[in-house]
């Protein structure tokens, strides 16, 4: 269909919230079906914003070993050990977590998202390291990024990617709109983060510190519980 035939059949809709939190679609016989997903039910203040928020964390790779550093820094490790970290301070602030893996099992691409949405996620963070795609200079790229996907997703990502600026002390490398597994998922707010460039070698020696992996986890925490908090004053 040409532009001017897609907008002659947009349906419009009226949703009794103030934003949009994601949708699920399936056909059903010659009918399309489209389910949106409603706010969460936010504990009221004083009390943590993430209270009783359901959130998937995705430590990336497994059984493959992502990007291994200079110094042999597998990034699978590190990318558990960082979620695990997430996962105990989100805890701490009230929310329900779930990963997608707890140690080096093998869990399967699309089963995580599939995962997030099969629990009705309010939201899902993929964390990964990053590397610079073969054939270019490993020494041309630093620091943490953002991913997200679908326009519901940006509020989530940008403030993660504030709480990096304000918090981590190596190059922003952007906030960026990616198609990629973990944030196409439309059922829920999903972001994918990037905190640091293992193959660059400074930044890798950063990673193999705990209190460092510690300090990425309490960033990524303080960006969600902002948007949380921010999400709740909209739709209370």
């Amino acid at each position: 269909a040409t532009a001017s035939e897609a907008r002659a059949h947009a349906v419009p809709f009226e949703l009794p919230q103030h934003a949009f939190w994601g949708y699920t679609e399936a056909w059903s016989g010659d009918d399309l079906v489209v389910r949106f997903k409603r706010p969460p039910d936010f504990a009221p203040a004083p009390k943590p914003a993430l209270t009783g928020l359901r959130v998937v964390i995705d430590p990336g790779h497994s059984p493959d070993t992502g990007a291994i550093g200079p110094l042999g820094t597998i990034e699978r490790d590190v990318n558990l050990d960082i979620a695990l970290r997430l996962a105990s301070r989100l805890r701490a602030l009230g929310a329900i977590v779930t990963m997608t893996r707890s140690g080096d099992e093998s869990v399967l691409l699309y089963d995580r998202p599939a995962l997030a949405e099969r629990l009705g996620a309010d939201l899902l963070v993929s964390v990964h390291n990053n590397a610079p795609p073969d054939g270019t200079d490993p020494a041309a790229s630093h620091g943490y990024s953002v991913y997200y996907f679908q326009p519901h997703s940006l509020a989530l990502a940008q403030a993660i990617h504030d709480a990096y600026r304000a918090e981590i002390d190596i190059p922003d490398a952007g906030l960026h709109s990616g198609d990629l597994a973990l944030v196409r998922p439309s059922a829920m707010p999903a972001v994918l983060t990037e905190s640091a460039y293992i193959t660059w070698p400074w930044e890798e020696m950063r990673l193999q510190d705990p209190s460092f992996r510690s300090r990425l986890a309490e960033t990524m925490a303080d960006g969600i519980e902002r948007w949380a908090a921010a999400m709740r004053a909209l739709e209370t």
